[in-house]
């Protein structure tokens, strides 16, 4: 099963609301998860983070993101999945092959354990089979640091896990993230990341206009 994590775009894009304004940030931050939810397509899960617009298929639990993902993996797997990877709303032009590989490799039983490693040090996706869902990859990790994805991987290896690395990507989170997306875009198909362009191609500082 896929999963997507979703924050209330209210709140999601906070470091661009000085360059966006909040109107802006918000606006973002909707058109990034309309862009995950057309990439990912059907079967797929939304665990939300406050108001996310409909449809939602549950709420997050836990107190900080370790614990939220640690607790829809376990839900999930509870229900009958056989695997499930977790992917956020910050890289609304990932190649779905990436999330396809991931998933194929966990259901096909070639890794326990599938990540995908972000420019900025975490990861943009996590996926499991019922092996690689440990506490300890959740707990106590530095989060929203460089060193994310590399604690992560260190303590999974060093728990013997079979770990499925897929290509680097990244999120986009601060302004020289979003002139990195400009810069992108241009060179993508324009079937990629629509509703990110239709907002690029409104808002006055943009590259795309």
């Amino acid at each position: 099963m896929i999963c997507i994590f979703a924050k209330d775009p209210e709140r999601a894009k906070r470091r661009l609301a000085p360059l966006l304004a909040e109107e802006g940030a918000a606006a973002l931050a909707a058109a990034f998860l309309d862009d995950v939810r057309a990439l990912v397509g059907a079967p797929h899960h939304l665990w939300a983070d406050g108001a996310v617009p409909p449809p939602v298929y549950a709420q997050q639990v836990g107190a900080d993101l370790g614990a939220r993902m640690l607790h829809t993996l376990e839900s999930e797997l509870g229900a009958g999945a056989r695997a499930v990877v977790i992917v956020g709303t910050d890289a609304p032009t990932l190649p779905r092959a990436m999330i396809s590989e991931a998933l194929a490799q966990l259901e096909a039983g070639g890794c326990d354990l599938a990540l995908g490693p972000a420019a900025d040090g975490g990861y943009y996706l996590i996926g499991a089979t019922a092996a690689g869902v440990r506490a300890d990859l959740f707990t106590d990790i530095p989060w929203s640091t460089e060193r994310v994805c590399r604690v992560t991987l260190a303590r999974a290896l060093a728990a013997r896990l079979r770990v499925h690395l897929l290509p680097w990507w990244y999120d986009v989170d601060t302004p020289s993230d979003l002139a990195l997306l400009e810069a992108h875009l241009p060179l993508l198909p324009q079937a990629v990341a629509p509703a990110t362009r239709s907002f690029l191609a409104r808002w006055p500082g943009s590259r795309l206009k």
